[in-house]
């Protein structure tokens, strides 16, 4: 269990290829099966600035474990956004965010993949991913 509260900078996404598939995030892997419950996780933060290329349709797309310990895709709904997931990243224009928080917490283990589209990215890569812990004021 993680004390306090604060955000973790997750590191180490592979560059997409042309329309390939990256595990942005994949926390039965970080935390070898603990889950996020155990380490007191509530969010996953991701942003992409300066991303030159989007991501293919519907290319951001997210997975929770069910007691099994199987990944299933999830319609997480990201704060502020106006759809749930999968999203499509667009490439960023420096007017557009780009940045989706989702709540975690009731989860037992979750999972983001990035789909490249035509083009592969050459700027903007590696997103920023964060996992949030604990319960910090905003503010």
């Amino acid at each position: 269990m993680l004390f306090g509260s604060g955000e973790i900078r997750v590191g180490g996404q592979a560059t997409p290829t042309a329309g390939s598939t990256v595990t942005l995030l994949d926390t039965k892997v970080m935390f070898g099966g603990m889950g996020l419950q155990a380490m007191g996780i509530t969010r996953v933060k991701m942003s992409f600035p300066g991303l030159n290329q989007p991501s293919a349709a519907g290319g951001l797309i997210g997975y929770k474990k069910d007691a099994a310990g199987t990944y299933h895709q999830a319609t997480f709904a990201p704060s502020g956004a106006s759809n749930a997931f999968p999203q499509t990243v667009a490439a960023d224009t420096g007017t557009d965010s780009n940045a989706y928080d989702v709540a975690v917490s009731s989860e037992l283990d979750v999972k983001f993949t990035f789909t490249a589209s035509g083009t592969a990215p050459t700027a903007g890569w590696p997103p920023i991913v964060t996992l949030q812990y604990g319960n910090p004021q905003s503010g």
